[in-house]
C-alpha cells in the first residue's frame, strides 16, 4: 500500500503546481547590500500567502508550515507578486529563523527543457490568422493538452484535442503521418499547469523536431483579448446560455433548439436580462464578426466564461444538426448539465446539512480568501499544497470538494481521484463574507 501512495505523489505534484522540467524565474531585485555580506545562502520554495508592509515581512505556504521573514530589499519591489503564486525565497543562512532574511524573492514560473521553445499568444495569433489552409495541409500543428471535456468547452481556434494522458496512444492514430519536422504547438490551461510541457517533451522523445507552447495557455491566450470556440456537443449536451445575435427575422427561418435571440445592435440594452454569476457559460453566434463583437460587450460587462460557437451557425447546418423555425423568448436561463464527479448545489448543501458521517467537506482556497470565511466543518488544504496533505484527508470516507468558482475543484477531484480517494467536486460560485459563506446556484 505505500508503494502505491509514493507512486502517485509524483503525478499528484505535477498537476498542481508544475508544468515543467525546469524553472524559468522572474527575479525581483535583491538587496545588494546584503548579498555581499553572505557567504552561505538557502533557499525555501512556497505559495505566498501574503506581504506585509508594515513589518516588511512575507509570508509563505511550505511543505513543512507557514513561514514568515522580514525581506532585506525594497518592499516596493514584491508588489508585482500575488497571493497564490508559488515563489522561491533565497535566505540568509547565519541564526535561526528569527534572525533569518529573504535577501531575494523569485516568481516560480513554468519553463521548458531543450524539446521546445515558448510561443506567446500574439505570435500564435499571427500564426493562427495568416494560415488560410485547415490543419491538416498547414504547415503547423495545434494541439490542446488539456482533458477531452475542457477542450470542448473552450478551446483555441484551429486547435485539435491530444490529451497529455492519451498521448501516446492518440499520437499513433492521428499524428502517424505527420511529418517529424512540422512544427507542433502544445498548450494547457494556464501558466501552472504541466501538461503542455510534458507533451512537449513526449513528442520529442517520439521524434518531433520542431515543438513550441503556449506555456500561458488558455488563460493567456483569453487575457490577450483572443476568442476561444466551444464545440457544438456542448451546446446539444451542457445547456449552456447559446445567443444568437442575428436579425429576427432570420432567426424564424432557422435557429438553433434552445438559442436566445438577441441582435447585436439591441445588445447593450438587455444587460440587465442576464445572471448576475459571471462564471455562467455564454455561448455566440451570429453572421460575420457579431460574435467577435458580443464578446468584447460582455467583457466589458465583467463576463468571464464567454465563447463563440465553433463553425457558427453555418457549421451548425453543414454538421447537420437540427434546427427550427420558430421565434424564441429572450430570456437568458441556463441548467447545466452535471459533468462527471460533479455534485449538485443541492445535495452538496444537503450534505453541509446534515453532517454526513462517511463525508468531509474539503476546501481548496487560498489562505487570503477562507479569511472572509469557510463552510462549517470544511477541511481547509489550499490546492497548491494538495500533495504534501493527503494524509490529512480520510480514504474511507467521500470528499466534497469546492472552490471560489469550481475550477480549483475540479483540479483537486482529478488528483484525488488518482490518488484513489472517493471525490466529488462542486461547480458553483462559493461567496464568503463576515464568516458566512453562500453557494449560488
Amino acid at each position: 500500500m505505500k508503494i502505491f501512495f509514493i507512486s502517485f505523489f509524483s503525478i499528484i505534484f505535477l498537476l498542481i503546481t508544475s508544468c515543467a522540467e525546469r524553472e524559468n524565474k522572474q527575479t525581483i531585485p535583491d538587496s545588494r547590500r546584503s548579498i555581499k555580506k553572505l557567504h552561505k545562502q538557502e533557499t525555501v520554495t512556497g505559495i505566498l500567502i501574503k506581504t506585509t508592509k508594515k513589518s516588511n515581512s512575507i509570508t509563505v505556504e511550505t511543505p513543512q508550515g507557514p513561514l514568515t521573514l522580514r525581506y532585506a530589499g525594497n518592499f516596493k519591489d514584491i508588489k508585482p507578486l500575488q497571493a497564490g503564486v508559488a515563489v522561491i525565497l533565497t535566505l540568509n543562512k547565519s541564526g535561526e529563523n528569527k534572525g533569518k532574511k529573504i535577501v531575494r524573492i523569485q516568481e516560480k514560473r513554468p519553463s521548458l527543457s531543450n524539446a521546445a521553445t515558448e510561443i506567446l499568444p500574439e505570435e500564435l495569433f499571427q500564426l493562427i490568422t495568416s494560415t488560410h489552409s485547415t490543419q491538416a495541409n498547414s504547415n503547423h500543428l495545434l494541439i490542446d493538452s488539456r482533458p477531452a471535456h475542457l477542450f470542448h468547452q473552450g478551446h483555441i481556434p484551429t486547435a485539435i484535442s491530444i490529451p497529455y494522458d492519451t498521448m501516446v496512444e492518440k499520437v499513433q492514430s492521428q499524428l502517424s503521418m505527420t511529418d517529424k519536422k512540422r512544427l507542433l504547438i502544445f498548450y494547457g490551461e494556464c501558466p501552472t499547469c504541466y501538461m503542455s510541457s510534458k507533451a512537449a517533451l513526449l513528442a520529442q522523445k517520439m521524434g518531433f523536431t520542431n515543438i513550441k507552447v503556449l506555456l500561458k495557455g488558455v488563460q493567456g491566450w483569453k487575457q490577450s483579448d483572443h476568442y476561444i470556440f466551444t464545440t457544438r456537443s456542448v451546446v446539444t449536451k451542457k445547456n449552456p446560455i447559446l445567443l444568437d445575435l442575428r436579425p429576427t427575422k432570420e432567426t424564424v427561418k432557422g435557429h438553433i433548439p434552445g438559442s436566445i435571440n438577441i441582435p447585436l445592435v439591441q445588445l447593450t440594452s438587455f444587460r440587465q436580462k442576464f445572471p448576475n454569476n459571471k462564471f455562467e457559460p455564454i455561448v455566440l453566434y451570429g453572421y460575420g464578426e457579431q460574435a467577435e463583437q458580443a464578446l468584447q460587450i460582455f467583457k466589458n460587462w465583467g463576463f468571464l466564461n464567454v465563447t463563440l460557437l465553433e463553425g457558427g451557425f453555418s457549421g451548425w447546418l453543414q454538421a447537420g444538426y437540427k434546427t427550427l423555425k420558430k421565434t424564441k423568448p429572450t430570456k437568458s436561463q441556463w441548467n447545466q448539465a452535471i459533468t462527471k464527479g460533479e455534485i449538485t448545489v443541492a445535495d452538496f448543501q444537503n450534505s453541509i446539512r446534515k453532517k454526513l458521517q462517511k463525508t468531509t467537506i474539503l476546501d481548496v482556497r487560498t489562505h487570503d480568501e477562507i479569511k472572509n470565511g469557510i463552510i462549517s466543518n470544511a477541511i481547509h488544504v489550499p490546492l497548491n499544497n494538495l500533495h504534501d496533505n493527503l494524509a490529512q484527508l480520510p480514504m474511507n470516507k467521500k470528499i466534497l470538494i469546492y472552490s471560489s468558482n469550481g475550477a480549483r475543484a475540479e483540479l483537486a477531484h482529478l488528483s484525488l481521484q488518482q490518488a484513489g480517494f472517493k471525490s466529488r467536486y462542486l461547480f458553483a460560485n462559493v461567496i464568503c463574507k463576515d464568516g458566512q459563506c453562500e453557494i449560488e446556484k
